[in-house]
């Protein structure tokens, strides 16, 4: 929010422009010598970081418009980068109005018929709390993708990012068209072939067993054990699961708690390293609210860059 002749007005603000991708990440890490690099690009259409439903591209202008998008895509074409620009079917995180999207009927419905929102672990609380994102019903998730891709289509990427439709699976208890999880299970697989044969490339978040035919690539597998106290040694199986068949990375090594446990852990099963950044005003992600923009506490790219190189 910055001010306008005394009044509070929204502004968006860059945290990694298309040309700083290109010009300070990509550039220099080909100069030393790092390659074979998967882009994911969040929050570049659509309303930013807190995106609306995606219903279309819009790209965000503040970033450098669909003229910078097209830059970078012929640049990574031509530098051996792999773009995947991300879309969120599965996760509502605000509504407006004449968007393509109506939060009182296309939300997932509890068993008490009212709106679905997701929950997550608040270790300070020890308790599920609302992070603000309403559960988006899987009826409605081809709708969504088919009027967003008649205008991602026009791009050619090659490759697609659906990161939540790799780990969330929900029922929907709307009266007039009842899902159980098997059901939705069934419509996200439908989807995500869709999904692979019109895009080529697909990377999802988490992996459940059921999106593995669709996929190419997956981050945020799970690469240790719960670490209870009872368990008596971790098996990295999902390394002797997926080595050789799948591209796949465990969470962002500096978002980890233990930088070098976390790392070792990658090595163990085989996981290609995992970063996520962003290249200027960082601070502004410390005025947020939103309870999932917080996790990204430590982003910050020229503090990061020389352990992305090491690493």
């Amino acid at each position: 929010i910055t001010k306008v002749l005394g009044f509070p007005v929204k502004k968006m603000t860059a945290l990694s422009s298309f040309a700083d991708v290109q010009n300070k990440l990509l550039e220099n890490l080909k100069k030393d010598n790092v390659n074979n690099i998967k882009l994911i690009l969040k929050g570049w259409a659509n309303d930013g970081l807190v995106p609306l439903v995606p219903n279309g591209v819009k790209i965000e202008e503040v970033l450098g418009g669909e003229e910078g998008f097209k830059k970078l895509l012929e640049y990574a074409k031509n530098n051996n980068v792999t773009v995947y620009p991300d879309f969120d079917f599965a996760f509502e995180y605000k509504d407006k109005y004449f968007d393509g999207f109506d939060s009182s009927k296309d939300l997932a419905q509890t068993i008490d018929e009212r709106s679905a929102y997701k929950k997550a672990y608040d270790p300070v609380t020890q308790s599920f709390q609302y992070v603000g994102m309403g559960v988006i019903s899987p009826n409605v998730m081809a709708r969504l993708y088919d009027n967003t891709y008649k205008d991602y289509q026009k791009y050619n990427v090659g490759a697609i990012s659906v990161g939540s439709l790799g780990d969330a699976l929900v029922s929907d208890f709307n009266t007039n068209d009842t899902l159980h999880r098997e059901d939705s299970k069934t419509l996200v697989k439908k989807l995500l072939d869709r999904i692979k044969n019109d895009n080529g490339k697909v990377m999802v978040s988490g992996g459940n067993a059921y999106v593995l035919p669709y996929v190419t690539d997956i981050v945020d597998i799970p690469l240790d054990d719960s670490r209870y106290k009872f368990s008596a040694a971790t098996i990295p199986f999902m390394g002797m699961v997926l080595h050789g068949y799948k591209e796949y990375a465990g969470t962002a090594i500096n978002l980890a708690g233990d930088y070098q446990y976390t790392l070792l852990k990658s090595i163990e099963s085989g996981a290609s390293p995992y970063f996520i950044i962003a290249i200027d005003n960082t601070a502004e992600l410390k005025s947020r609210t939103e309870k999932y923009l917080q996790d990204y506490y430590s982003v910050r790219y020229n503090i990061w860059y020389s352990d992305i190189v090491n690493t």
